[in-house]
């Protein structure tokens, strides 16, 4: 037979325990979550309109895309002709805008370096080392955004 005493002995054990067990869930690692609603995704990038000029660069027989998760974007050319490349971005549902800065290439061999040179990207439709566009449009199948030069065309892929 258990005496009361063991009994106390083993419900204080199980409380320590389950203490133990919730100190450790909360201050566990925290999941990053994104407020990027409908932003986050895969996008392919299908036009590129010149706005002073009206050109029209149809690209839609390209492979290019651009990949947003919580505050980082990828853009990566799947046909293996372009280098790959990563850009944090800053997001505002409310003020409908899109900052990309920090561009680095992607490469994680080499530790991702810093690109200094804007124009190694241009095909992309970045055309600086910290662009803003506006978002012109954005549901869950497409997605516009302008620069001060360019306006570019996407859809979800």
């Amino acid at each position: 037979m258990i005496s009361k005493k063991d009994i106390r002995r083993h419900l204080r054990i199980v409380v320590f325990i389950i203490a133990a067990i919730s100190c450790f869930a909360t201050t566990s690692c925290t999941i990053e979550r994104s407020n990027n609603w409908r932003l986050d995704g895969y996008w392919h990038l299908g036009m590129i309109d010149t706005l002073q000029t009206g050109g029209v660069l149809d690209l839609s027989q390209k492979r290019l895309f651009w990949a947003f998760q919580v505050r980082l974007l990828q853009v990566v050319d799947r046909d293996g002709v372009l280098d790959s490349y990563l850009f944090y971005f800053d997001y505002t549902k409310k003020g409908k805008t899109l900052q990309v800065h920090h561009p680095r290439v992607n490469d994680k061999v080499a530790g991702d370096p810093v690109v200094e040179d804007q124009s190694v990207y241009k095909e992309y439709g970045i055309n600086a080392l910290s662009e803003p566009f506006e978002i012109k449009e954005l549901t869950s199948s497409s997605l516009v955004l302008e620069s001060d030069k360019l306006r570019l065309r996407f859809k979800r892929f």
